[in-house]
């Protein structure tokens, strides 16, 4: 795919919903992504604690069940020399470091319209009151937030009520996003040894969850019980982080939810070329590839480059670099090559309709039977007319709804399944089907999500769970059903979290699953164990089809 076309793609489909997101996440921190300092400080002053760390000492506060370290440094900031280079440790302080508000959320946005900064490599820790008694630490949680891999921060999802309710620590994280987290370039590959470049968003996750494992200790945390969650980017990270070599020993347990999309991750070749015409044409800083010793002028040009400008590039995936991922992670799951740690991934039941609703409907360019089978072919990689005969048109409401349930069978479900596949044959794995027909929205007070379409039922949409999943139902949503189900969601991550298994007392029996039986949990209402997925979502069609290289 050419820049061109790729730029064309990414406005036209992923902008729009992954601002939409990204704004209907923003009411979990209270709507802001920065406190206000002084008010927090002032209102908590008689309740505040103090943690060590490695780096020295840092304050928090308390805040009704949970005392909150906001704005933690876990690196250095990744600016000037530090620009597009893996993650420099965090300096140590002399002085006591107030943790009483959120720090800048990395750079994002558009050149007309950014946001954030480039020193934004900070983490927020959420220790539930009472902590613990005795010498006993908590599990820990440690949430990477979704987006795209290019909008959305640690601060915009408050953990702090799964913390209250399931007597864990809880962290989440800042990592660079776009051109600055996911960059590939000649110039930059050659100052590191070996050779490579990009992920740079993924090694940063690294370095948080490096942190955490030095440092949760003094905030009541286990250390040696670290449980990674996310969802959409977030999600499909997870699934990197799972298959990554350079995350060994990091994590212990691994929750992916929304994330079986980029499957055919590029390489570092192929990710170079695209930075070499994003470097040309967007900053100005033209690599003379025969020429090695051009290449630390090219760099520094790129270093030299306005943030804005930078915003230009839009680069949202990890890539195969071969030191962060060495091979796609497909392969990598099926020849076992990945940190073998129990794993519990999943996605929602109808994860296509908001990206039909967006891409297409809303976009002016609805489906209609007429165009129905190319636009298929051309966002599946399989013949238009056998998506037709698994989807007929005359089986749904109206073509957007076919094509929305193709869409999230293919880009999200059935590639997580087929991954979950050969997982399974390495390390307990447990499988869910998210699937309340008229959830809570998670944009209660927040305008476009999910977005209204008169030809399309949003039902079960991607991201509609996290709301469950983090105990955030609104007074004004809540229902006997969905508090019940955000109730057990919430007690099975806390139990997986504390033993690797999610199974308790008092909630439905979770089967393991296997690629034999397919065993899937069904959160619905009533909450059922053996649903079959699997046929559910057409995957024995879509286990034919090439890995999807993203949402569209």
């Amino acid at each position: 795919m050419t820049l061109a076309m790729h730029d064309r793609m990414f406005l036209r489909f992923g902008a729009q919903i992954l601002v939409a997101i990204a704004l209907a996440s923003w009411w979990g921190c209270g709507g802001s992504a920065q406190p206000d300092r002084a008010a927090d400080t002032a209102a908590n002053a008689s309740e505040l604690m103090i943690a060590p760390t490695q780096q020295g000492p840092v304050r928090g506060f308390r805040d009704g069940d949970t005392i909150i370290f906001r704005g933690i440094p876990y690196a250095s900031p990744p600016v000037g020399h530090l620009r597009w280079r893996p993650p420099a440790p965090a300096e140590r302080r002399r002085t006591l470091y107030d943790a009483f508000f959120a720090r800048p959320e990395c750079m994002q946005g558009s050149t007309t319209n950014p946001k954030g900064s480039e020193d934004c490599l900070y983490l927020n820790v959420y220790r539930p009151i009472p902590s613990n008694s005795g010498p006993t630490k908590l599990p820990v949680l440690v949430w990477i937030h979704g987006g795209g891999y290019s909008t959305g921060s640690g601060i915009n999802w408050n953990v702090g009520p799964l913390a209250a309710a399931q007597n864990v620590v809880t962290v989440s994280i800042n990592y660079r996003l776009g051109a600055f987290g996911f960059l590939a370039h000649p110039a930059l590959s050659a100052e590191e040894n070996p050779p490579r470049s990009g992920n740079y968003g993924i090694l940063d996750m690294q370095a948080a969850l490096a942190w955490v494992r030095a440092n949760i200790d003094g905030f009541g945390g286990d250390p040696r019980n670290v449980t990674i969650f996310g969802e959409s980017a977030g999600g499909n990270a997870m699934w990197v982080l799972f298959a990554s070599p350079k995350s060994a020993g990091l994590f212990d347990k691994v929750n992916a939810q929304s994330g079986g999309y980029y499957r055919a991750q590029p390489s570092l070749a192929t990710a170079e070329a695209r930075g070499i015409e994003i470097a040309a044409t967007r900053f100005g800083c033209v690599d003379v590839v025969l020429d090695p010793a051009a290449q630390p002028v090219v760099a520094t040009c790129m270093r030299n480059t306005s943030p804005e400008v930078i915003l230009s590039g839009s680069v949202t995936e990890p890539i195969v670099d071969g030191s962060v991922l060495v091979e796609t992670t497909p392969s990598a799951f099926a020849n076992g090559r990945f940190n073998r740690v129990p794993f519990m991934p999943g996605s929602t039941h109808d994860e296509g309709t908001v990206f039909v609703a967006f891409g297409y409907d809303l976009a002016g360019t609805p489906i209609t039977p007429s165009n129905f089978a190319a636009i298929a072919e051309a966002s599946f990689g399989v013949p238009g007319a056998d998506v037709l005969e698994h989807y007929p048109l005359d089986s749904y409401p109206t073509p957007s709804q076919a094509m929305a349930a193709a869409n999230g069978d293919y880009h999200m479900f059935c590639g997580a399944m087929q991954d979950a596949d050969n997982v399974a044959q390495f390390v307990e794995t447990y499988f869910y089907d998210w699937d309340d027909p008229n959830p809570a929205s998670p944009a209660s007070f927040v305008q476009g999500y999910p977005p209204f379409d008169p030809l399309i039922d949003m039902r079960a949409a991607h991201s509609l769970d996290i709301t469950y999943w983090m105990g955030l139902i609104l007074p004004g949503d809540a229902t006997p059903d969905r508090l019940g189900l955000s109730a057990a969601q919430m007690t099975y991550l806390g139990n997986f979290a504390r033993t690797g298994n999610p199974n308790g007392t008092g909630l439905p029996y979770w089967p393991k699953y296997d690629a034999r039986m397919r065993d899937v949990l069904h959160l619905s209402y009533p909450i059922a164990a053996h649903y079959d997925a699997f046929t559910a979502h057409k995957c024995a069609f879509w286990y034919g089809a090439p890995p999807s290289e993203g949402l569209f």
